[in-house]
């Protein structure tokens, strides 16, 4: 197996993962304690590591655990498509139970609703993962409710399956927006960036150091400047940190170990010029690097 096959296989830690996993084994075992099932949102920046976190779970918490109808097979995973409506929702539940399209010309939504919860029984989904849930706030704005929260009370009620929603911070108005359908979450789990890296407060150097452990690659130890501009460079964002490192190992061709100059030719190929960062943090002064850090929140 090569570096690159083994880097995709190494999960990112984040430090508030424990939380979330907690809160999505709850919902997990609550479609099968004979209550009522509940749902989870699961919140994040792109590249904050939510996906991972889902792999996770279902690579250990579902595939592992001991209630029979409780297994890979019993997870529905799909995407929001973008543009989002309602009907091309659908159309992706149909197309991720390999089950045939209904007509949007000539089915109602409503029709195809039920066609969906009479699928979800029929082939035994107990937790359905809908991930990029915030394409609905993107397209449909304070239309929301209307839109969405009323097909996914309608399918938790008729299907009694525990739904993780997954997307950007701005989905929470999704469950916010109706008193009904929040009472059927246990809430929100929010991966946040990471904090700044400072003297007194080591939440991103510890996370580099067990991420670096882990990696197939042996990496050099940072210095607190190079760690300043580490996290710049991935906006103190796991995912974007894990990605960083993808292309440190894509330069170093020799295959040794992976020096901070790796990391700063791979930041030099690949930056591309943003709203919140306008310059490569590797190759400007530490003075300036500092004072983008002091503005961030």
């Amino acid at each position: 197996m090569n570096t690159l096959k083994k880097l995709q296989e190494t999960y990112i830690v984040h430090p508030h993962v424990d939380v979330a996993i907690d809160k999505i084994e709850a919902c997990i075992n609550s479609t099968v304690d004979g209550g009522t099932p509940r749902s989870l949102m699961l919140v994040g920046c792109p590249g904050s590591g939510k996906t991972s976190l889902i792999e996770t779970v279902i690579d250990t918490t579902i595939v592992e655990h001991e209630h029979p109808e409780i297994s890979e097979e019993s997870v529905l995973l799909l995407d929001t498509p973008s543009p989002a409506t309602l009907k091309a929702l659908q159309s992706e539940y149909f197309a991720a139970m390999d089950a045939h399209i209904m007509d949007i010309k000539t089915d109602t939504e409503s029709k195809r609703t039920k066609r969906i919860i009479e699928l979800i029984k029929k082939k035994g989904y107990r937790i359905i993962i809908n991930d990029e849930i915030h394409h609905f706030t993107e397209k449909y704005k304070n239309r929301v409710e209307s839109v969405v929260c009323d097909f996914y009370k309608t399918l938790m009620k008729q299907t009694r399956c525990t739904f993780i929603l997954v997307g950007k911070h701005e989905a929470e108005i999704i469950v916010q927006t109706d008193a009904q359908l929040r009472r059927r979450f246990l809430g929100t789990a929010r991966l946040l960036r990471l904090n700044k890296p400072t003297a007194t407060d080591t939440q991103f150097s510890d996370f580099v150091a067990e991420y670096n452990g882990n990696c197939p690659l042996k990496i050099t130890k940072f210095g607190h400047d190079f760690l300043c501009r580490t996290y710049v460079a991935c906006d103190g964002l796991p995912g974007l940190y894990h990605a960083l490192i993808e292309s440190a190992i894509r330069c170093n061709k020799d295959g040794k170990k992976i020096t901070q100059s790796d990391i700063a030719k791979a930041m030099d190929l690949e930056f591309q010029p943003s709203e919140s960062l306008s310059f490569n943090p590797y190759s400007v002064t530490l003075p300036r690097v500092t004072a983008w850090l002091e503005q961030t929140v």
